[in-house]
């Protein structure tokens, strides 16, 4: 089965690399709100050596496999902000939702919210556990 994945922030602030231990089979979802988080990043000393990278590792797309994606925000509940960035992410993962999308992000709040609409939600470390290195029964 293939799955559309919609990476938050701060898991390209964990790991920038996480583009590359995805399988070429599934799509990559970056929202247009997590590029500009990234962006934003790269004024501070503390992150912008690894939101660069990040940035770098979506422009490089080695797997020609990531899609650059508006939020709709008709998808969220209208007790939701138009305007939070976890929501514009949670907007944008909504629209996968039907196409086996897993939202990952290690925030927690943003993980309550996506189980508010149903939408699948992973950590960091659950995401490399199930997908990266599965244990072979």
């Amino acid at each position: 089965r293939t799955h559309s994945f919609i990476i938050d922030t701060n898991i390209f602030i964990k790991d920038p690399l996480i583009i590359s231990k995805i399988e070429a089979k599934n799509k990559i979802v970056i929202a247009a709100k997590v590029i500009d988080e990234l962006d934003s990043f790269k004024a501070n000393a503390q992150l912008k050596e690894v939101a660069t990278k990040s940035i770098s590792e979506i422009f490089k797309d080695k797997n020609k496999n990531i899609h650059r994606v508006k939020a709709n925000l008709k998808l969220l509940p209208p007790d939701f902000s138009k305007r939070d960035p976890d929501n514009l992410i949670l907007a944008v993962a909504l629209m996968y939702k039907h196409k086996y999308g897993i939202l990952i992000s290690n925030d927690k709040g943003l993980h309550e919210k996506a189980k508010t609409v149903e939408m699948d939600a992973m950590t960091y470390d659950n995401f490399i556990a199930t997908f990266v290195n599965p244990k072979k029964q």
